[in-house]
């Protein structure tokens, strides 16, 4: 079973005649036991890794230290010069129509500038006045 928040497992472990659930459903037992003689349930909320880890498969590479958290999240988030705001909005418009952005979204970025638009303004700092 797979939701779109989160993955639900089961293990059915046919040697010892369990079936471990990483979800805890009220009356799950009741409504399927006769479909499963001779097994027993164990249900819990244990999360992807900690299910896993109750199975007993090795989680030891698909977990990461707190400080190696810290570091991806930090690099996913930091300021990038290339990112372009207004480039950025126009494609989640086209995929997603009643996207709504704040009315500051557009204040807070400067789009990027042309060579020659940095030429440009570059060359009014010297003009003379009249």
């Amino acid at each position: 079973m797979e939701s779109d928040t989160n993955p639900e497992c089961i293990f059915i472990d046919v040697n010892n005649k369990e079936i471990l659930i990483d979800k805890s459903e009220f009356g799950l037992w009741e409504q399927t036991a006769a479909k499963w003689p001779g097994y027993s349930f164990k249900m819990g909320d244990y999360g992807y890794i900690g299910f896993l880890k109750l199975v007993g498969i090795d989680t030891g590479k698909l977990m990461m230290s707190s400080e190696k958290a810290q570091t991806e999240f930090e690099e996913a988030t930091k300021h990038s010069p290339t990112f372009n705001a207004l480039a950025f909005a126009d494609n989640l418009l086209m995929v997603e129509k009643d996207v709504q952005f704040s009315a500051d979204f557009f204040d807070t970025m400067s789009p990027k500038q042309t060579l020659s638009e940095k030429v440009k303004r570059f060359i009014k700092r010297f003009k003379p006045v009249k």
